[in-house]
């Protein structure tokens, strides 16, 4: 891992994320019907018991994505607001032009994650939209379920991504083997810094546009650490 200090601990650019051409295949749009009907056909081959299970799994994750491309992630939790007094809470994040959404991720034999349902809970919009299936492709999901569309993923994990706490503004860059074994079981990028122990955004490759950072000092320093 390396990490690339920032000069300046104040500010960011805000820069537009565009959604790379190789994030998603072309997607089939469907009805709720149609959608309804493949989500059962899916869960028939299932046993009661498992069939059961499944309709009380809760989310993995709560993800929050900003108009830039950013996106933020946290542990599923029964605390979260999804409705009551707080909803219109979540509104009001909506008409600001933040998205949040449960993320709950299917697994294959192995425990690698390679499906994602994607239940948004306010501010869902195209672009919201190309950012987490973009987001999702390079983590190596292959396909992702929307509430009307199901996208078809070629998913590209693998190669050197990055991100920038939002705490120390450090730049943190992985490629190891190790890393991206953490990132396929775990289904998303770490979520916490190790220098000290702030919230990461989710990673993105290195070379494509930065969201939400800037880099001033050319330097860096190799560092391998744990991922969390």
């Amino acid at each position: 891992m390396s990490v690339i200090p920032e000069a300046s601990d104040v500010g960011s650019d805000h820069r537009r994320h565009d959604s790379p051409e190789w994030a998603r295949r072309p997607s089939r749009r469907l009805r709720r019907s149609d959608l309804l009907a493949v989500i059962l056909q899916r869960q028939s081959s299932l046993t009661w018991g498992d069939s059961f299970a499944m309709h009380r799994e809760p989310p993995t994750f709560r993800a929050t994505i900003h108009r830039n491309g950013t996106i933020r992630l946290v542990d599923w939790g029964p605390w979260l607001a999804s409705g009551g007094p707080l909803y219109s809470l979540l509104q009001a994040r909506g008409r600001a032009g933040v998205a949040i959404a449960d993320l709950t991720t299917i697994r294959d034999d192995a425990g690698i994650a390679i499906e994602l349902i994607v239940a948004f809970r306010c501010g869902e919009s195209p672009t919201h939209r190309e950012a987490l299936t973009a987001w999702a492709a390079c983590v190596g999901y292959r396909r992702v379920w929307l509430d009307d569309q199901i996208v078809e993923l070629e998913p590209i994990p693998g190669g050197a991504a990055q991100t920038r706490c939002t705490g120390c503004r450090a730049r943190i860059i992985d490629a190891d083997e190790s890393f991206w074994e953490f990132v396929r079981l775990r289904g998303a990028f770490p979520t916490v810094c190790v220098l000290c122990g702030s919230d990461l955004p989710q990673w993105t490759p290195v070379g494509q546009k930065n969201t939400g950072t800037r880099d001033s000092d050319p330097t860096e320093n190799s560092r391998r650490s744990a991922c969390r």
